[in-house]
């Protein structure tokens, strides 16, 4: 357990680029604002109604799709930055904490990220459009974990492809 949390520590970490976390704080808020106003502009352009269905749908599902890109996205190519930008991944397989272990810590920091993102960009817009928002809970969070647990196995998958795969230069 306790590998697990420090590796959830070294991925908030590692993407937060070891900054200072009220500037971080800024950039998770301000990282999805583009996909909204993207979702904004394109139904204001057409015409749409701003209070339609699909609307919400479009605007919520590309707020949403933050969470499982992110973290299928960041778990996948650990392994990558790990090896081939910091050069650390054999010091890592040789530590205490299985590598497994390692790689689900930093996909579990970067979804507790883009929850803290989504959350922050929710309080600001259902007030600002005048969502009423009616919901039921236990879909909803069964729906994360659903998408959250295939996601993490799509990206633990791929990074044992990637831990297999042969090195790319990238420097």
């Amino acid at each position: 357990m306790k590998g697990l949390v420090a590796s959830v520590y070294i991925g908030i970490q590692v993407e937060s680029n070891w900054t200072k976390k009220p500037l971080y704080l800024l950039y998770l808020f301000a990282s999805p604002i583009a996909s909204i106003f993207t979702v904004i502009i394109i139904y204001g352009m057409l015409g749409g109604n701003l209070k339609s269905d699909l609307f919400y749908f479009a605007l919520f599902g590309s707020l949403f799709y933050y969470f499982l890109a992110d973290t299928f996205f960041n778990t996948a190519f650990s392994v990558i930055d790990d090896r081939e930008h910091y050069r650390v991944l054999k010091y890592i397989i040789v530590s205490k904490t299985k590598y497994f272990t390692y790689t689900l810590g930093r996909g579990v920091g970067k979804a507790i990220l883009t929850l803290i993102s989504i959350t922050m960009n929710l309080l600001w817009i259902i007030p600002v459009l005048k969502i009423h928002i009616s919901f039921q809970l236990f879909p909803l969070i069964a729906g994360l974990s659903v998408g959250f647990v295939g996601a993490l196995g799509l990206a633990l998958a791929f990074s044992g492809y990637y831990l297999l795969s042969i090195r790319s230069e990238t420097s």
